[in-house]
């Protein structure tokens, strides 16, 4: 489960329930996470779907370069935890992008939230 409490509260912005887990002993940030192992995780957090994803480059520039921040999102599936059936899938990779004001994760976040309003309805 999550080791940083505040981490894995759920919040409801947006019409949709979100829940964030972290590393734990059976996942880790330097390997890539199974389906067995996510959909694990996702019935354990008691979570309709999983969203795995396989970030690739990223730039966190510092303020005031005029340097953008970016992630390069190689993969990413949306399982649905009941069933184990992808829900949705990234065809190719994409460049997410924003300005350097703030932190590079939020580009991460907001590509979560968009899959999850998209499959809210």
């Amino acid at each position: 489960m999550a080791k940083n409490p505040l981490q894995s509260l759920p919040n409801t912005s947006g019409g949709y329930f979100e829940t964030t887990i972290c590393t734990s002993d059976s996942l880790s940030h330097l390997t890539e996470v199974t389906l067995q192992q996510a959909l694990e995780e996702g019935k354990s957090a008691n979570c309709r779907y999983c969203l795995t994803m396989m970030l690739g480059e990223f730039r966190n520039a510092a303020p005031m370069t005029f340097r953008t921040d970016f992630v390069v999102l190689n993969k990413a599936t949306l399982f649905d935890t009941q069933t184990g059936q992808k829900v949705w899938e990234l065809e190719q990779p994409i460049l997410l992008e924003k300005s350097n004001i703030g932190n590079h994760l939020g580009l991460i976040e907001d590509m979560a939230k968009t899959v999850a309003k998209s499959i809210a309805g």
